[in-house]
């Protein structure tokens, strides 16, 4: 489990507490999720290039949250990245 630190109520330092999620290696933070907003700023492209890219096969697939939410993985965005570059 992960250690951090935190500041209680009474404003005195608590430490090496154990944290409540434990990181595996799907939980790394590289792992984290971008939504739309992000990715837009990531890569440099409009809302609408991006949507193309999806229907193209050009951009990674995300990962669908809810009914009206999707994500990528930021992994799967960085490997997508750099094989453009090395394209």
């Amino acid at each position: 489990m992960q250690k951090f630190s935190v500041t209680n109520p009474d404003h005195r330092s608590v430490t090496n507490l154990q944290s409540p999620i434990p990181m595996s290696s799907s939980n790394r933070p590289g792992d984290r999720l971008i939504r739309l907003p992000e990715l837009l700023s990531l890569v440099g492209v409009s809302r609408a290039t991006a949507y193309r890219y999806l229907a193209n096969g050009k951009l990674p697939a995300p990962i669908r949250l809810s009914s009206r939410c999707i994500a990528w993985k930021a992994s799967t965005i960085n490997e997508w990245m750099a094989g453009l570059q090395a394209a």
